[in-house]
């Protein structure tokens, strides 16, 4: 059965918890160091979620760093976040390598993400430096910029809200461009579309994770 058979299945839950909800449109970590410029939902995902029945694909994001990987593991990517250590010049040098190797097993369109991590070990002088480095390769790699630690968590949540937000935004316009709309009952997101002026909030997926709530 799938209870037993599924990890995923055995997490969800009624509700995503208050920390899991996406009610506004998520900021990059600098509007001068992404490529994408949007600053809300699309309209017409505003519009789909008020009476589309049907659920987007799941988004695949795949993550990459100083470790071998299959081919496999590319195909299919909807988000490519690459990893580097700021502590690590050399960490922050491979990340074209390893982004050109995963955009040999996709052909359609994804987002990217350039994260460097471990924040916190570097003094603000020496990250400064850094990040220009940084900067000017997320530009060259047309990807969008952060700078995160693990260890104090600070950035994960607002980044991971901003990665769900933007592959949220175009799933739904990608299905909603598709000849063909398939529903999936993926229940891994739960999109709530409050009507303006109207207290009736509309659910399009019962979902369990994250849930993007949109105004």
């Amino acid at each position: 059965m799938l209870e037993t058979r599924s990890a995923v299945y055995k997490m969800l839950q009624q509700s995503a918890s208050e920390e899991r909800r996406i009610v506004k449109w998520p900021p990059p970590y600098s509007m001068t160091m992404t490529p994408y410029q949007e600053r809300d939902f699309d309209v017409t995902v505003h519009r789909a979620c008020l009476s589309v029945s049907s659920a987007p694909r799941i988004s695949k994001l795949i993550v990459l760093g100083d470790v071998a990987v299959a081919a496999s593991y590319y195909r299919g990517a909807n988000i490519i976040m690459l990893v580097f250590d700021l502590t690590s010049l050399l960490s922050l040098s491979h990340c074209k390598q390893w982004l050109e190797e995963a955009a040999r097993s996709n052909t359609g369109n994804y987002f990217v993400f350039l994260v460097g991590t471990k924040r916190d070990l570097m003094s603000t002088q020496v990250y400064e430096i850094v990040e220009k480095r940084a900067i000017t390769i997320a530009e060259s790699l047309k990807a969008e910029y952060w700078s995160v630690s693990s260890k104090t968590n600070d950035g994960i949540t607002e980044l991971f809200s901003r990665i769900a937000a933007l592959s949220f935004n175009a799933a739904i316009i990608r299905e909603l461009n598709s000849t063909k709309q398939e529903q999936i009952g993926t229940n891994l997101i739960s999109i709530q579309c409050c009507v303006p002026g109207s207290r009736e909030v509309g659910s399009l997926v019962q979902e369990k994770y994250v849930e993007i709530i949109l105004k």
